[in-house]
Formats: structure tokens, sequence, C-alpha cells
């Protein structure tokens, strides 16, 4: 956004779209509690995305860690293919942020892939190729300018770790270890 403004000046009607997206990604509640609850027994679990949803796997991530306690790590599809991709057996919990067409195609391969693993696949995806009917898909709202997926993606994925949460009998309200806010001067 910074590089628009400085480029072309922003201008608020390019963002006026954004909120009724956000709106549809609230949406999903229902469905996020049940990918919640399908995955809550996990104790790890990562979070894929790529390009602008790489920021987006890192903010899932975070948040299922200090709301759940899940060893919930985020990697770039490409980073995880290289190694990590190890670990996609026995049930984990595969988070993937894919919205936008770039790369559905490596998403979609990439599912199938984890999926023939014995991982548990829960797409956060405008679309997706090949989905199954075991993947606990959470359909996020579809035409936007790829680089403001990010703002309404995030929003199913908080709401993820907060059910994660509660289906492991959690308080989100009281993250364990974290107290208070960390000032920086």
């Amino acid at each position: 956004m910074l590089s628009l403004a400085l480029e072309d000046g922003l201008r608020e009607d390019s963002l006026a779209p954004v909120i009724p997206w956000m709106e549809a990604a609230l949406q999903t509640e229902d469905r996020v509690r049940a990918a919640a609850e399908r995955i809550a027994d996990s104790n790890r679990a990562v979070v894929l995305g790529r390009g602008y949803h790489y920021c987006t796997a890192n903010e899932i991530a975070l948040k299922i860690k200090e709301l759940s306690g899940v060893e919930a790590e985020p990697y770039s599809t490409a980073d995880f293919k290289h190694g990590p991709i190890a670990m996609a057996e026995g049930g984990l919990p595969v988070i993937l942020v894919s919205v936008g067409a770039t790369f559905r195609g490596e998403m979609a391969d990439l599912a199938d892939l984890v999926r023939a693993q014995g991982a548990r696949v829960v797409p956060l995806a405008d679309e997706l190729p090949g989905l199954q009917p075991a993947d606990s898909w959470i359909p996020l709202p579809p035409g936007e300018p790829e680089w403001l997926t990010p703002l309404a993606a995030v929003i199913p994925g908080q709401l993820l770790a907060f059910h994660i949460t509660r289906a492991r009998g959690l308080d989100p309200d009281r993250p364990r270890h974290i107290r208070k806010v960390t000032l920086t001067h």
C-alpha cells in the first residue's frame, strides 16, 4: 500500500471493496469452528503460504501458538518442500493459505502430496483444485485483487486459532504465559 501511495497516490476507493470481503471472511466461522474441532487434538501444525500469503501464514501460526499452545510453524511452500515436508504424516494439520491464481496450482499439488502422506489438509482458499471431502475447506471470498487478499484471509486464520484454543479447553482471553503487553521504546 505504501508503494502504491508513493507511486500513484493511494485513493480511498481502491480500498473500499475490502470491507465486504472482510465481512464475507467473517461469515466462515461455522466452517472454521468445524475445522478447529477436527485438528484441535494435534500438538503441532504447519501453516503454508506463498507470495502475499507468506505473511498471512506467519500471522496465523503465531496466533495458534500464542492462544492454543499448538506448535504451529509457518513456511513458504517453496521452503516447506525442501525438508520440512517430512513432517507431513500421521494426521499433521497442514493449513494452506491460497487466495488468487498465482500459486493456486502449486498449492493444489502440495495439498495432494501432503494428503498422500497422511496429513489433514485445511485449505483457506478462494478455490483449490482437487479438494477432497475430508479436507476442512474454509472458503475465502473470490474476486479480490491479489495484493489485498491478506486483509480478508487473515480473519478466518485468526478465528481458527480462537476455535482451536476453545476446542482444547483453554481460554483464548488468557493465553498461557502471556500476561501483559510488552512496551518498547
